[in-house]
């Protein structure tokens, strides 16, 4: 009975230790933006505001920058006409070969399951592929009502209150 009960901690322990040796790092490379959006002033300039859910990331390079692709299930157009699936980019990724995950300050990589509101412009020279237009600024969660901004809490509210803004200004 002893055998077994310290048999079964050491096993435990062991792949305890195995998890925490390949959980992947996390690099924050920071970054400034070049401009500050509002959210009148993102209803303005985006060319597409839809909510929609992440269904799959489906790619990551590191070229210039890292960026990973994944799809985004659209469920209502607020401004433009995108329906169906669509490409999302998105600045950050995880990074297979060095094991490690890639994210721009605060901007974590938006989650499969997960529904946002995004303002959105084409990708130059990639058809189909969309990224906000505001980085963090223009991205947000969606859960239980609340609209929660990827870039700074000070901008959270309530969807209500976005869609409200984003009526007005569009």
């Amino acid at each position: 009975m002893k055998r077994t009960v310290i048999s079964v901690i050491v096993l435990s322990l062991l792949c305890f230790i195995a998890y925490k040796v390949n959980e992947p790092t996390v690099t924050i490379a920071h970054g400034s933006l070049t401009m500050r959006y509002t959210d009148n002033k993102a209803a303005k300039e985006a060319k597409y505001i839809v909510i929609g859910t992440v269904k799959k990331h489906i790619g990551f390079s590191n070229e210039a920058f890292p960026m990973t692709d994944m799809t985004v299930e659209i469920e209502k157009s607020i401004k433009g006409n995108l329906n169906g699936e669509i490409v999302f980019v998105q600045e950050g990724g995880f990074d297979k070969e060095e094991n490690r995950i890639i994210q721009i300050d605060n901007y974590k990589l938006l989650k499969e399951g997960n529904k946002y509101l995004l303002f959105l412009n084409e990708v130059p020279d990639e058809p189909g592929k969309y990224w906000s237009i505001g980085g963090p600024q223009t991205v947000y969660g969606l859960e239980k009502g609340k609209a929660i901004n990827a870039h700074r809490d000070a901008d959270n509210k309530t969807l209500a209150e976005l869609e409200d803004i984003i009526n007005n200004n569009k």
